[in-house]
C-alpha cells in the first residue's frame, strides 16, 4: 500500500521548559509527489499520553509552523509530536519535556474579565493581565500598567506608570492581576496628552526588579476625556497704539524663549477640572494688571475653602461626607442596579411601610444623621465608612425603609428596625440601657426617629452584636465556609449593662476593625447572621471603593489593591479522573475552602470536544456559569476555550452513564458505573456556590487512574 506524507521528523526529544524548539521533516514517502513536499503545507500536531497507554490530541496543531514550547505544566507527561499531509497517521516523535531550573518569565497578555483577549478596553472596565512562568510556583510577580508616550513599540521608561498590582504564579505557572480603569486613573494617564481620546496602555511584568516582560499595547476608550482637557485660557492682549514706541519695540528675550506663554500653560494644572464643573469660575480666571509701567498676567489664587474642597474629593478620612458627594454615593449605588431603579428611581424611604417623618425623607438630613454617627461611633476611614453604607444600604433595602417588611415573625413585635435593622428584645433592652431611651415600650422610635434610626446603627456597628464572654472572637465551630475561609479572629469588648435589677454582661466586637481588614463576608454575617444578600453586600462594597477611589487616594489605605483569581471568594471544584471502565468513568471531587467532597461520573473515554459523541470531555480548566433549561431544570454548566457554551456540558444528578450525556453526575457514594446520593450532593454543591457566587467560579478536571 502507498503512502503519502511524511515519513521522518527530528527534534529534540527532550526539550526544557520554556525554551523554544524548531522541529524538521527529515524524510518524506516516496509515493509523495514532489509539488506536494511542501513544509508549508504540513500540519504539526502534538499529541499526549493518557494513563490506559493511549496518545490523544492535545488539540495543539499548527499549519506550516514546526516552533513548539512546552509550559511548565507538561512536565511529568509524555507526547508524540507528528507531521502531516492529511490526517494523522500514528508516527512521529516520543517527546518527554525536563524541567528548567531558571526561573523565567514567558509570554505575557491582556485580556477582559472574561478572558477573552482584549484590545480595546473601555472606561470603567477592567483589564486583565496574564503572565506564563517557568520554575516558579508560588513566586509573587509585580505588574505595572503604564500609559505609552513614547513613540515605537516595546517598554520605555519615560512612559509613565500608572498603576501597580501583584500577582502570585499558580501550580499552572500562571500569575494573573487585574487593573480597574478607574476615573482617577485615567486623569493621571492624561496629563500632557494631545489628545486624551487616544490613550494606550500596557502592561510590564517582573520578579522583583528584573527584565520587564511587556505585553502589545490596548487603546482605552475614556468618556471623560474633556472634563480634563478643557480648552487652556488664552489671556487677553493688550493692544499697543499704533505708531507708538511699544509697538515698534522688539519683542523682550522672555518672550522670544516662550517663557510668559508657560505661565498660560501652567492654567490647566491649577485648575480643578471635574465632571460636574468643566467651566473658568471667576476665581480662577487669569488677569491681565498693571506692575511698574507693564502688562503681566497674574493668575488669582482660588479660596482657601476652595483648596479644602479640592482636597476633600481625593479621601474620605476624618471628615464629613459633603453634599454633593452624598449624592453622588446614593446614585452610583442606585446606577449599579438598573433594574432598581425601574422601581424606586432616586427617592429615599419611599416603601410603603416607612414611617418616617416626611421632612426627615432629605439625602441632606441622612447625611448630616450619618456624619454624626461617623464621629461618634469612629467610622473615620474610608474603607469603615465604605462597609457601613454598604451593609446599611442593603439592611433598608436600597435606603427605602427603616422597618423590616415582614411582620408575623417569632420576635414579634420586635421586627428589625433602623439602618442596621436592630432586631429581637434582647436588643432592644440593650439599646435602651445604653441610650437611655424608652425603645423596648415604645419600640416604634426606631424606625420612626431618624436620629435614632441612625444612632442605634452606629451603636450596633460599635458595640451591639451580642457574642460569648472572652478575649477574642474566631467564629463559631459550625460557621459556614465563607466565615471560616476568613480565618476570623478579633479581640473582644465585655459590655456590661443592666436588665432591671439584673447585671448582665456580654462580649461584643466592633466591625470598624473587621473593615479595616476589608472582610465584608465577616461584617454581613455578624450582621444578618447568614448569607442573606451576601453577594449583594460585596457588589456594594465593591462599587463603593469605585466612589472613594479606594484605596488609590485613602491617605490611611491598610492594604494593596489587588484582585487575583486566587481570591478566597472564588469558588474552584478540583476533580481528579480515577477510574474508569468501558461503560463510565468516575473520578473524586473537593471544593477549595471547604470541607465539600465526593464523586462525579462521567462518560467513558477518551477526550472528545465534539459534541454528540457520549464520551467525557478533555482534562483542563473550565469557567463556570448556571444553567436553566427544559430538561435540565437547573445545573452547572462547564466551558472553555475548546468546549462551548453550545455543547451544554452540566453538572447536574443522576446515577449511571445514562444520565450523562457527556455531561458530569454529582454523588456521594460509588460503585463500578454509579453513584450515589447524587440529589444531596448536588444540593450542596449548588448552596455552596450560590453562598460565595457564581463570579470567576472554575472547575479543575485532571487524572490520575489507579
Amino acid at each position: 500500500m502507498s503512502k503519502k506524507g511524511v515519513s521522518v521528523v527530528s527534534g529534540n526529544i527532550s526539550p526544557v521548559v520554556g525554551e523554544k524548539q524548531i522541529y524538521h521533516i527529515i524524510d518524506w514517502y516516496p509515493d509523495t509527489p514532489k509539488a506536494e513536499r511542501n513544509p508549508a503545507n504540513v500540519t504539526w500536531e502534538l499529541f499526549r499520553k493518557r494513563s490506559n497507554g493511549k496518545f490523544t490530541t492535545t488539540h495543539i496543531k499548527k499549519k506550516g509552523d514546526s516552533s513548539f514550547t512546552f509550559g511548565e505544566a507538561s512536565l511529568g507527561n509524555t507526547y508524540r509530536l507528528e507531521g502531516y499531509l492529511h490526517q494523522p497517521e500514528g508516527g512521529g516523535l516520543i517527546i518527554k519535556p525536563k524541567p528548567n531550573k531558571i526561573p523565567q518569565i514567558g509570554k505575557v497578555e491582556l485580556f477582559y474579565v472574561d478572558d477573552t483577549r482584549g484590545n480595546t478596553f473601555s472606561f470603567m472596565e477592567k483589564l486583565r493581565a496574564r503572565a506564563y512562568c517557568i520554575n516558579m510556583f508560588n513566586k509573587e510577580l509585580i505588574f505595572t500598567l503604564w500609559e505609552d508616550d513614547s513613540k515605537g513599540s516595546g517598554h520605555n521608561e519615560s512612559n509613565k506608570a500608572i498603576d501597580v498590582q501583584k500577582g502570585r504564579v499558580n501550580e499552572n505557572g500562571v500569575a494573573v492581576a487585574e487593573f480597574m480603569l478607574t476615573k482617577a486613573l485615567m486623569k493621571k494617564a492624561i496629563q500632557g496628552e494631545a489628545d486624551s481620546k487616544e490613550l494606550e496602555f500596557y502592561v510590564t511584568v517582573e520578579y522583583y526588579k528584573n527584565k520587564k516582560h511587556t505585553t502589545e499595547n490596548v487603546e482605552i476608550d475614556n468618556p471623560y476625556a474633556k472634563y480634563y482637557n478643557p480648552k487652556p485660557y488664552e489671556p487677553p492682549v493688550i493692544p499697543k497704539a499704533k505708531g507708538s514706541p511699544a509697538e515698534q519695540k522688539p519683542k523682550s528675550k522672555k518672550e522670544e524663549k516662550g517663557i510668559l506663554d508657560t505661565v498660560t500653560d501652567k492654567l490647566t494644572d491649577l485648575w480643578d477640572w471635574k465632571e460636574s464643573k468643566g467651566k473658568v469660575t471667576k476665581d480662577k480666571v487669569p488677569t491681565v494688571q498693571k506692575q511698574e509701567g507693564r502688562s503681566v498676567v497674574m493668575v488669582s489664587k482660588p479660596k482657601q475653602e476652595n483648596r479644602e474642597s479640592s482636597k476633600k474629593d481625593y479621601c474620605f478620612c476624618n471628615r464629613d461626607i459633603e453634599v454633593d458627594e452624598f449624592e453622588k454615593i446614593i446614585k452610583h449605588l442606585r446606577d449599579s442596579e438598573p433594574s432598581v431603579l425601574k422601581n424606586i428611581g432616586y427617592s429615599l424611604f419611599g416603601a410603603d411601610n416607612c414611617k418616617l417623618k416626611e421632612e426627615d425623607k432629605t439625602l441632606n438630613k441622612l447625611r448630616n444623621q450619618l456624619n454624626k454617627i461617623f464621629d461618634k461611633y469612629n467610622i473615620n476611614t474610608c474603607i469603615r465608612k465604605i462597609h457601613f453604607l454598604a451593609q446599611i444600604y442593603h439592611e433598608t433595602d436600597r435606603l427605602q425603609t427603616t422597618l423590616e417588611y415582614a411582620t408575623n415573625k417569632s420576635y414579634k413585635p420586635y421586627f428589625g428596625r433602623g439602618l442596621m435593622q436592630l432586631t429581637w428584645e434582647s436588643n432592644y433592652k440593650i439599646y435602651k440601657f445604653y441610650k437611655n431611651v424608652e425603645c423596648v415600650t415604645n419600640y416604634e422610635i426606631i424606625a420612626e426617629n431618624l436620629y435614632y434610626a441612625c444612632d442605634s446603627a452606629g451603636w450596633y456597628w460599635k458595640q451591639g452584636k451580642v457574642l460569648s464572654i472572652g478575649t477574642r472572637w474566631k467564629g463559631p465551630s459550625d460557621a459556614p465556609n465563607y466565615v471560616k475561609n476568613q480565618k476570623p479572629d478579633y479581640p473582644k469588648t465585655i459590655i456590661e449593662w443592666k436588665d432591671e435589677d439584673k447585671t448582665k454582661k456580654y462580649g461584643t466586637v466592633d466591625l470598624g476593625l473587621i473593615a479595616d481588614d476589608d472582610k465584608v463576608d465577616l461584617i454581613s454575617y455578624l450582621v444578618n447572621g447568614g448569607a442573606n444578600g451576601l453577594q449583594e453586600r460585596r457588589n456594594y462594597v465593591s462599587t463603593l471603593k469605585l466612589i472613594f477611589k479606594y484605596p488609590q487616594a485613602c491617605a490611611n489605605k491598610r492594604i494593596s489593591y489587588k484582585t487575583n483569581s486566587t481570591n478566597i471568594y472564588n469558588v474552584t471544584i478540583r476533580l481528579v479522573r480515577k477510574w474508569q471502565t468501558s461503560n463510565s468513568t468516575i473520578g473524586e471531587f473537593t471544593i477549595d475552602n471547604t470541607d465539600i467532597k465526593g464523586y462525579f461520573l462521567e462518560e467513558k473515554g477518551p477526550d472528545t470536544v465534539i459534541s454528540g459523541n457520549e464520551q467525557r470531555i478533555p482534562i483542563g480548566i473550565y469557567h463556570l456559569e448556571w444553567h436553566s433549561g427544559t430538561k435540565i431544570k437547573r445545573g452547572l454548566k462547564l466551558y472553555n476555550d475548546v468546549v462551548s457554551k453550545s455543547r451544554a456540558i452540566l453538572i447536574h444528578s443522576g446515577n449511571t452513564a445514562d444520565d450523562t450525556e457527556g455531561c458530569l453526575i454529582a454523588g456521594s457514594t460509588k460503585s463500578k458505573d454509579f453513584v450515589g446520593g447524587s440529589k444531596a450532593k448536588l444540593k450542596q454543591i449548588f448552596d455552596y456556590v450560590e453562598e460565595i457566587g457564581i463570579k470567576d467560579a472554575k472547575i479543575i478536571i485532571t487524572e490520575a487512574y489507579e
